[in-house]
């Protein structure tokens, strides 16, 4: 199985998780979008631009990733690139912190609501990848990716357990690339 995931840039958030799958499936890319900026550089963040499994879009290189991909992650990523591969039938996974870190304020909500589900319509098989304990039960409240039809349930991505015994590798293995 191919997997690519795709969002602005690699960090130590994302690290135990790809080196999951890199470790669990035939075949795995993180697409960095964007340069890592001076803010998180301040912070102490570095690109890891010498990880074997990171590369760096630059207009065709995340095109022919995605196109050999079976299964794309999205974390914040551009909308083009996302739809390019929805539009190709890719199996479809969300990855999330929680929306509501600072409660449910009503003014928030809304455009929230509205955005999360002209993004991932009801005919579009999607599903959520969760970054924190409280990210399903956060999206459940827009009415977002249900137990019933979906993978169930999140699972924490930062705490692997064994190699290729990781709860990301498993859930992916269970599923079949659309096809």
């Amino acid at each position: 199985m191919r997997v690519a995931f795709l969002s602005n840039y690699f960090n130590h958030h994302q690290k135990p998780v790809s080196d999951a799958l890199m470790s669990g499936t035939a075949q795995y890319t993180f697409i960095s979008t964007q340069k890592l900026d001076v803010e998180r550089k301040a912070l102490g963040w570095t690109s890891d631009t010498d990880v074997p499994y990171v590369c760096t879009a630059d207009g065709t290189a995340e095109y022919a990733v995605l196109r050999q991909s079976d299964v794309v992650i999205v974390g914040s990523a551009p909308a083009a690139l996302v739809q390019w591969a929805a539009r190709r039938s890719k199996l479809l996974f969300r990855y999330s912190e929680r929306p509501l870190k600072d409660g449910n304020p009503p003014a928030k909500f809304l455009p929230r609501f509205l955005k999360w589900h002209y993004y991932n319509p009801p005919w579009r098989k999607t599903y959520m990848l969760c970054a924190s304990a409280f990210t399903a039960g956060d999206y459940a409240k827009f009415g977002l990716f249900p137990e019933d039809g979906t993978v169930s349930g999140c699972e924490r991505a930062d705490r692997p357990q064994g190699k290729g015994d990781h709860p990301v590798v498993r859930t992916l293995s269970g599923l079949e690339a659309p096809g």
